[in-house]
């Protein structure tokens, strides 16, 4: 279950400052390259980082970006040959790799190239993925979604040692953008379409009558358009257990019992009795604190200030 929360009215010039890429970013990254031969590609930001592909393929990344003279640093070459395209780039970003340095993964041709400053190596050649047009990393590092050149998305460990989960897409055109939705599920938008595929394989799709940006946060994604914001995120599981269809969990039944109360409805006596019987009881478990917990969960999500 996914929840949309929607915010105020963003002018679009705070839409690019949120979305990391604001004009001092511009002229920060723009720095960075100054001393690599060619201009920008294609770049990505993260925390106070970011990457930088120049056109003749080279990779420049700094960790400071943030502050008035950034330290960039080529990593090794990539290997591009001259008839080759870069067809995409991600970052696992320093934290989560352990020598303490961004990983730049490029999808160069049929393969996947992760680039470092010790080298480059070939990624997950025995997968036979064929051409990635699009990938992005999960928040925590450990995982990578590619959309893959015949409509698949792939979600694969970020080392490529496996293909965790597989979803055909109805378009093999690739998507204007590609984001994580937390760790539950990833987004793919297309003009006007914004598709959400989760572990289920069960899509969801939203539709909107302009254009869209996504931004990734550690736990959902912001929706930014012209005029307007909002948040997508995963429902906590103890609002799920109170107010999810057919729930019989305990926190439910006493919700549903003081529904009926409040209506006078003779169903509240028959709802209590249902929780009395509960297996629960049987179990010795307190139950007293399992719903105390989950109706506070419930609370301080609903309403953020409770702390």
């Amino acid at each position: 279950m996914v929840s949309r929360t929607w915010r105020s009215s963003v002018p679009a010039v705070e839409q690019r400052i949120a979305a990391g890429s604001s004009t001092q970013q511009a002229r920060q990254a723009a720095g960075v390259a100054e001393g690599a031969a060619g201009g920008v590609a294609d770049a990505v930001f993260w925390g106070g980082g970011v990457a930088i592909l120049t056109e003749d393929n080279r990779v420049v990344v700094t960790t400071d970006i943030e502050v008035d003279d950034p330290h960039p640093r080529e990593l090794a070459d990539p290997g591009v040959a001259e008839d080759e395209q870069v067809l995409c780039m991600a970052v696992v970003e320093p934290q989560f790799v352990m020598s303490g340095s961004p990983e730049v993964l490029l999808a160069v041709g049929d393969r996947v190239v992760s680039v470092d400053e010790d080298g480059v190596q070939v990624l997950g050649e025995a997968l036979e993925i064929g051409p990635v047009q699009k990938m992005a990393v999960s928040p925590n590092g450990k995982l990578l979604a590619a959309f893959a050149h015949d409509g698949r998305l792939l979600v694969i460990p970020t080392d490529f040692s496996r293909i965790i989960f597989e979803y055909e897409c109805d378009s093999a055109l690739p998507p204007d953008q590609i984001a994580w939705c937390g760790l539950d599920s990833v987004l793919l938008y297309w003009s006007e379409v914004l598709l959400m595929v989760g572990p289920n394989g069960d899509p969801v799709q939203y539709n909107y009558d302009e254009p869209i940006m996504l931004i990734p946060e550690c736990d959902g994604v912001r929706i930014l358009t012209n005029s307007s914001m909002e948040f997508l995120h995963r429902v906590p599981d103890s609002t799920t257990l109170i107010f999810g269809i057919g729930s019989m969990s305990p926190a439910a039944l006493l919700y549903d019992a003081r529904d009926h109360y409040d209506k006078q409805s003779a169903k509240s006596l028959e709802m209590m009795c249902t929780l009395i019987r509960t297996e629960i009881i049987t179990q010795e478990i307190e139950i007293e604190e399992i719903i105390i917990s989950s109706c506070l969960a419930v609370l301080r999500y609903l309403n953020p200030s409770m702390g």
